[in-house]
């Protein structure tokens, strides 16, 4: 079966020639290419020692700490993860901690990350590692990639950096560097464009092994696209330590490429946030154990834009006394398929939540001490338009 290069034609004589801005790839997955990128590499994996960022994750190679920290970078920004590794992995510095860790107090570590799926898959693959890997991470790749919440680039990040595999870690910054340097116009979403990738750096690894540390190489493939050539019509090419090399910056594609899908357009839901409290108590309510923020505490919520009678009815039924009604503000949250325009209403009740408690449970719902609130109960980022409502009591 004849192979074709990675923009879905068939190599042939003229393969390595073909115009960029046709939509052809010029240097295909032939031999030119190869060594465009072999040589890309070795001048990466000698920049990166004394180019780096210091990053607490990078002060040694234990795969455990290495693993935390690839999960909070899904989706979330360098210096916003900083502080929460150091308080992670003082509370839960090796896996049996984590294995034990109550999830309550699991996911308050966890809270304004985001994507609380991640933490629930950490502990599942702690507790698999407890019974089935001598209470360690495993460093090999086809091990990682058997645990909950690992995919192909984690385990690959995990075993290049700390077992030294031959493993590339293909992330958007890696997609994003390799196109430029290749002038790529493949639709960097599709999983064949990754796989595409992730299968040549692989190959370069191998063939060039004695030139290159794999885990120094996915790691200056990953700074390169965090620091240098950044997303946008702006890369710091002047700053590259490989813009000589790359075909984008020689042809001046580089605000065009990579190229991506337009993303599925995101469905918007019209919901009300009751903000309810005596000034000491607020209520909260426990998301559903499965879908969207699964198992945190949430203020409640209902879709749509009830009437004040309504709302007075509503809690008033619930709470067993009368409340009065008023504006709280606004919120908004973009989740991943979907965004919530929120419209808060601040519900004060004629008597103490603490002699509300029956019509509380009867609803599934609680009356939680504001310093509790902040300590113990966590609120998902969703709800911080009325954050000041727990934290300033």
């Amino acid at each position: 079966m004849k192979r074709t290069d990675p923009n879905g034609q068939r190599p042939g004589k003229n393969s390595e020639k073909r115009d960029p801005s046709a939509g052809a790839l010029p240097t295909g997955y032939g031999q030119e290419s190869r060594e465009r990128l072999a040589g890309v590499f070795r001048k990466l994996a000698e920049w990166f020692p004394e180019n780096k960022r210091k990053l607490p994750w990078r002060e040694n190679r234990d795969p455990y700490r290495i693993w935390i920290s690839e999960i909070m970078l899904q989706q979330t920004r360098t210096e916003t993860v900083i502080p929460y590794y150091h308080r992670f992995l003082a509370r839960f510095p090796d896996v049996s901690a984590l294995a034990d860790a109550p999830e309550d107090e699991l996911m308050k570590l966890w809270e304004g990350l985001g994507y609380y799926s991640r933490a629930r898959n950490l502990q599942k693959a702690a507790a698999i590692c407890r019974e089935s890997h001598g209470n360690e991470l495993p460093r090999a790749y086809d091990a990682l990639l058997s645990l909950p919440g690992i995919g192909a680039y984690t385990a690959g990040a995990v075993s290049s950096i700390a077992n030294g595999e031959k493993k590339a870690a293909v992330d958007g910054n890696v997609l994003r560097v390799i196109s430029r340097i290749l002038a790529s116009r493949r639709d960097i979403s599709d999983p064949d464009t990754k796989k595409d990738f992730k299968m040549l750096i692989e190959e370069i690894m191998v063939s060039d092994a004695a030139s290159m540390d794999p885990g120094t190489l996915n790691q200056a493939l990953m700074e390169l696209g965090a620091c240098i050539c950044t997303p946008g019509k702006a890369p710091l090419c002047a700053e590259c330590p490989v813009s000589g090399e790359c075909l984008s910056n020689a042809m001046h594609l580089t605000g065009s490429i990579p190229c991506k899908a337009p993303a599925r357009r995101r469905k918007t839901e019209i919901r009300t946030v009751f903000i309810v409290t005596d000034g000491s108590d607020i209520v909260l309510g426990k998301r559903p154990d499965k879908g969207l923020l699964a198992g945190l505490y949430e203020l409640p919520s209902r879709e749509g834009l009830p009437d004040e009678d309504t709302v007075k009815s509503l809690w008033g039924g619930i709470l067993g006394c009368p409340v009065s009604v008023l504006p709280a503000g606004t919120g908004k949250h973009i989740f991943t398929h979907i965004t919530w325009e929120m419209s808060g209403l601040l519900i004060q009740p004629s008597r103490p939540l603490g002699l509300c408690r029956e019509g509380l449970l009867q609803n599934g719902l609680l009356a939680v001490a504001s310093d509790d609130v902040r300590k113990l109960y966590p609120v998902p980022s969703a709800f911080s338009a009325w954050k000041k409502y727990w934290e300033s009591a």
